[in-house]
C-alpha cells in the first residue's frame, strides 16, 4: 500500500491549499469509504479461496469474465510502468548520491543528458521524441535497469517476492518516521505555521485562509473521489490476496488497520513533510515563496531526499529504502495480479491431473471443510511451467514480460510529469472504468446470490452440448451474462463525456447543462460508476428472476 505515488498524491493536498485538518479529514473519510467495498470483496476470496479472474466468472460468465479481467490487467500494467519509473528515479538518485561531487550523473556522463546526442529530435524522429518527452536517456536507462531487476525477482518465484516484502516493510516505516522527524525539527516543532503560510503562493494569513476556503468549497469532494479512486484497482482484485487469509476477521481487521489507520497516517506525514519542505530554503532555494522558482519538486520524495538539505549518507540510505519499497509494492500488486489475469485470458498452464489454481473452502463460522491443496499458479516454478505448458498457452513468466511491455508502452514518465493528467486522466479515468466492475461483482455476490457460490462451478468451463444439455454452472447460455455487461456499460457511460473533456476533447454536441452534469459525474467517477452499476445489476437480475418465476 505504501508507495511513492501514494505519497505524491497525498502531497498534492498542500498544493490545493488544504489545511492539516482538511487533509486528514479527506484522506480518512476516503479510506473509510473504500474500506467497505474492499472488505466486501475480500470476503469472497477468503471464503472460497479463489482469485479475482475466477470469481469474476460468477457475475460475468465463463467467457464474459474476460472483459473485467482484461480491464484490470491493463490498469495494473499502467501502474507497473508508473512504479517502475519511480524505482528507476530512485536508482538514479542512488548512483548520484554515491558518485557525489555535487554534479548530476547526467552531467557527468555528458551525452546522457539530452536525446539530441542520439539524433532524437522533434524534427527527425517526431514520434520517438514525443514518446520519450519528460525523460532523459539516463532516466530510461535506469528505468529499464529497474524493470529487469523486478522481472528477475519474478523469475525466481513467489518466495523471492515475499522476501522483498519482508525486507522493505520495516525499511519504509523507518524512512517515513525519519522524514516526519526531519519535518518536525525543520518546522520548529509544529506544522501549524507552515501549513497556513505555505498554502498559497506568497504566504500570508489571508491568502492561506482563502486557499483553505477554496479547497473546502471546490476541491474537497473531487479530492475525496480521487483518493477513493486511487484504491479502485486494489478494491477490485483484493481477493487475490485475501484468499490466503485464515479467517474473515483476519482480513477485515488487517485491512482496517492498514487502510483506515496506517495509510491515513502515512498520507498526513506526506502532507506535513511537503508543506514544511516547500518553505525550507535548504530544499527549494532562496525564492521558495514563488513556486516557479523552486529548484526541487517537494511533492516527489525522490527529488526531496536528493536535495541539498540531506547529506550523502542520508541520500544513499533513503534511495535504498525507496528502491526496496517500490520493488515490493510493484511486484506484489502490479505484476502478480495482471500477469495472473493474462494467464487466465490466454491460457492456463496446469500440471497433469491438477486444477489450475489453488482452491479451498471454508464457511464463515470457521467450521472445518474439505480442502483441496492444489498448486497455486503464481507459485509454480518456471521449470514446471515450461514442462507442462503447450505452445498455445502462456506461462506466468511470459505474462510478466507482457505486463512490462504494456506498462512501458504508455510512457509512464509523461503521466508523472503532468500532475493534472496524472490525477484527472489516469487516476480518475481508471476509477471510472473499474468502479462499475466492482459494483456488478458485489451486487451479484451479496444481493443476487446471497453470498453463496458454486465453487466447482467457478472452475468448470465446460461448454454445453449441441442440444443445450450440460455446461458449467456459470455458462449463462453462451458463456456471457448479458445483464452484467449491460450494468457495467450503464455504470461507465456517465463518465465517458467527462473523461473525454479531461483529455482535452470538447463535447460540443452536448448542451451546456448536460456538459456540466457529466463533468460533475466524472469528478465523482468512482461513486457514480459503482452505485449505478450496483443498482442496475441487482435490479435487472431481480426483474429477470421474477419474470422467470411467472
Amino acid at each position: 500500500m505504501v508507495c511513492v505515488p501514494a505519497w505524491r498524491f497525498a502531497a498534492s493536498f498542500a498544493a490545493l491549499g488544504a489545511t492539516a485538518a482538511q487533509a486528514f479529514a479527506c484522506v480518512f473519510l476516503a479510506n473509510a469509504i473504500v474500506l467497505v467495498p474492499m472488505v466486501a470483496s475480500a470476503q469472497i476470496g477468503t471464503k472460497y479461496g479463489a482469485p479475482f479472474p475466477v470469481i469474476a466468472r460468477a457475475a460475468f460468465g465463463t467467457k464474459g469474465s474476460r472483459v473485467p479481467v482484461f480491464l484490470r490487467a491493463l490498469v495494473g500494467c499502467g501502474w507497473f510502468g508508473i512504479q517502475t519509473h519511480v524505482g528507476g528515479a530512485a536508482a538514479k538518485a542512488l548512483v548520484s548520491a554515491a558518485v557525489g561531487s555535487g554534479a548530476s550523473v547526467g552531467s557527468a556522463l555528458g551525452a546522457w543528458d539530452t536525446w539530441a546526442t542520439f539524433g532524437v529530435t522533434s524534427q527527425s524522429t517526431p514520434l520517438l521524441a514525443s514518446y520519450v518527452r519528460g525523460a532523459t536517456p539516463l532516466d530510461l536507462a535506469c528505468y529499464f535497469f529497474f524493470l529487469f531487476v523486478q522481472l528477475a525477482i519474478v523469475r525466481r518465484g513467489v518466495e523471492s517476492i515475499k522476501t522483498a516484502e519482508r525486507i522493505a516493510a520495516p525499511f519504509l516505516c523507518v524512512l517515513t518516521l525519519a522524514m516526519f522527524g526531519w519535518a518536525w525539527q525543520t518546522g520548529g516543532g509544529t506544522f501549524a505555521g507552515t501549513f497556513q503560510a505555505n498554502a498559497a503562493v506568497g504566504g500570508g494569513a489571508a491568502a492561506a485562509a482563502a486557499a483553505s476556503e477554496a479547497f473546502a468549497s471546490r476541491h474537497f469532494f473531487p479530492s475525496l473521489s480521487a483518493v477513493v479512486g486511487f484504491w479502485a484497482t486494489m478494491a477490485l482484485n483484493i481477493s487475490d490476496f485475501s484468499r490466503h487469509a485464515k479467517t474473515q476477521k483476519d482480513q477485515a481487521v488487517g485491512q482496517a488497520l492498514g487502510l483506515a489507520g496506517f495509510m491515513t497516517l502515512f498520507s498526513i506525514v506526506a502532507v506535513a513533510v511537503t508543506t514544511v519542505a516547500s518553505g525550507a530554503e535548504s530544499v527549494v532555494g532562496a525564492d521558495f515563496r514563488n513556486a516557479a522558482d523552486r529548484v526541487v519538486d517537494v511533492g516527489d520524495p525522490v527529488a526531496l531526499l536528493g536535495s541539498a538539505a540531506f547529506g550523502r549518507v542520508s541520500k544513499i540510505v533513503a534511495a535504498l529504502g525507496l528502491i526496496a519499497a517500490t520493488i515490493s509494492t510493484n511486484v506484489a500488486a502490479n505484476v502478480v495480479a495482471p500477469a495472473n489475469a493474462f494467464v487466465a485470458l490466454f491460457g492456463i498452464p496446469t500440471r497433469p491431473g491438477t486444477a489450475p489454481v489453488e482452491r479451498r473452502t471454508r464457511d464463515e463460522a470457521g467450521k472445518k471443510k474439505e480442502k483441496s491443496r492444489l498448486t497455486s499458479l503464481s507459485s509454480l516454478s518456471s521449470s514446471a511451467v515450461k514442462k507442462n505448458v503447450s505452445s498455445r498457452e502462456m506461462s506466468f513468466e511470459s505474462a510478466a514480460w507482457l505486463v512490462a511491455l504494456v506498462g512501458t508502452s504508455i510512457g509512464p514518465w509523461r503521466l508523472l510529469g503532468d500532475a493534472r493528467g496524472f490525477v484527472w486522466v489516469w487516476l480518475v479515468g481508471h476509477a471510472a472504468l473499474l468502479a462499475p466492475v466492482a459494483g456488478v461483482l458485489l451486487a451479484d455476490y451479496h444481493v443476487v446470490r446471497r453470498r453463496t457460490l458454486d465453487l466447482d462451478g467457478l472452475y468448470d468451463r465446460t461448454e454445453p452440448a449441441e442440444d443445450g444439455a450440460g455446461g458449467g454452472a456459470y455458462w449463462y447460455g453462451n458463456g456471457t451474462n448479458g445483464v452484467a455487461l449491460l450494468a457495467f456499460a450503464f455504470g461507465a457511460c456517465f463518465c465517458v463525456p467527462g473523461f473525454l473533456g479531461a483529455c482535452g476533447l470538447e463535447s460540443r454536441f452536448l448542451p451546456a447543462p448536460a456538459a456540466r452534469f457529466f463533468a460533475a459525474c466524472y469528478q465523482h467517477a468512482w461513486f457514480v460508476g459503482f452505485a449505478s452499476a450496483f443498482v442496475a445489476h441487482a435490479g435487472l437480475s431481480e426483474g429477470l428472476a421474477r419474470m422467470g418465476r411467472r
